[in-house]
């Protein structure tokens, strides 16, 4: 087992990239009109 690590939120902020283009991307894919609201619930670094 590897012993527990303390969360580091800058070092996820700064690796967050590509979790947060992936998103995008999947968003595109959808067909929204405008009016619609769309919830992230996953973890995230916040910064969108």
């Amino acid at each position: 087992m590897n012993p527990a690590r303390d969360w580091d939120a800058a070092t996820y902020d700064r690796i967050a990239d590509p979790m947060a283009r992936w998103g995008e991307a999947v968003l595109e894919r959808l067909s929204l009109g405008g009016n619609e609201v769309v919830l992230d619930a996953g973890c995230g670094s916040g910064s969108g």
